[in-house]
């Protein structure tokens, strides 16, 4: 997406895999807002969001994944969130949203992790 903010889904053996880029804020939340909750609205088992090319995340980005988490639940899918930096990492601390979502430094541990959840039922 080459600095532009926005997402964008692909599938990766049964996991749906949602790459989020930019700045994450009330000005840019409602497109990435649509693609994440049509991503859990399609999802069988297990969606992804891969955070680690944001580089501003807002309190709409933490509404989001407020809303995405419980979305989440509701269905019974597996989630999991994907950060590796201060700008995303530091806002899930501050709120507490990272004690209830699953967190991990790599998409490969994140996909991993979901697939997981997902066999447990």
């Amino acid at each position: 997406m080459d600095g532009q903010t926005g997402a964008v889904t692909r599938e990766s053996d049964g996991v749906l895999i949602t790459r989020i880029t930019g700045e994450v804020d009330a000005a840019s939340t409602d497109p990435i807002r649509a693609e994440v909750l049509d991503q859990l609205d399609q999802a069988t088992g297990a969606l992804v969001l891969d955070l680690r090319e944001v580089v501003f995340f807002g309190s709409s980005g933490i509404s989001l994944l407020a809303e995405s988490y419980a979305r989440a639940q509701r269905r019974g899918l597996a989630l999991a969130v994907v950060a590796d930096q201060r700008a995303v990492l530091r806002p899930l601390q501050v709120t507490g949203m990272a004690d209830s979502l699953l967190i991990k430094p790599t998409l490969d541990e994140a996909v991993e992790a979901v697939r997981a959840q997902a066999r447990q039922g």
